[in-house]
């Protein structure tokens, strides 16, 4: 059986805004990801702020223009600021606590490329710790394109990649040094030492 690629990612509010026919001309990420013709998007979840209601309605209307045969879900979530690491992983994660995810008919792709750079980092988190049992998908505009009608360049990020990456910068294992200097540590630490 074959199973429907579904996409979850945010609005871009800055990436895929334009309200006039100039916004054809610009690459947009949300309305690029329905433009490949090797691959078929068969939904959007496509998480927003009511205040970008416009923008969400524009968006609906242009995607079916390009690809008809995708389902756009418009999914509401208000986060007071997008750029409080803690209130938007729970947003997030209280969501995906609500959703229906069915891994057996369908496969999910998160796409990273818009929402804030907390936002993007929350849904890497819930794609590595499984709570969105999906990978992730980042876009971007193909290179030498002055008008970007036509779909962009996708990869997929393979979560055992980042996660060597970061595990490689971030934790790596540190020489515990054999002797110290009393004088090198600040005056209360050194109080504490003996």
């Amino acid at each position: 059986m074959t199973r429907k690629n579904v996409v979850i990612g945010f609005i871009g509010t800055q990436l895929d805004s334009g309200l006039g026919a100039g916004r054809w001309a610009k690459w947009r990420p949300t309305v690029s990801l329905v433009q490949h013709e090797d691959t078929q998007i068969d939904r959007l979840d496509l998480l927003y702020s009511v205040r970008y209601q416009a923008l969400a309605d524009l968006l609906v209307k242009d995607i079916a223009n390009v690809s008809p045969e995708t389902e756009v879900r418009l999914i509401s979530m208000e986060v007071r600021d997008p750029w409080d690491f803690g209130e938007m992983y729970a947003a997030i994660y209280d969501w995906a606590k609500g959703y229906a995810f069915d891994p057996d008919r369908e496969q999910y792709w998160v796409h990273i490329t818009t929402g804030t750079h907390v936002a993007q980092i929350c849904m890497f988190l819930m794609v590595e710790s499984r709570q969105i049992p999906g990978v992730l998908l980042q876009t971007s505009p193909r290179a030498g394109r002055s008008r970007v009608r036509r779909a962009s360049s996708r990869s997929s990020i393979s979560i055992f990649r980042a996660m060597t990456c970061w595990r490689s910068a971030f934790i790596r294992p540190r020489k515990r040094p054999s002797t110290f200097s009393r004088a090198a540590l600040p005056r209360a630490t050194r109080a504490s030492t003996g």
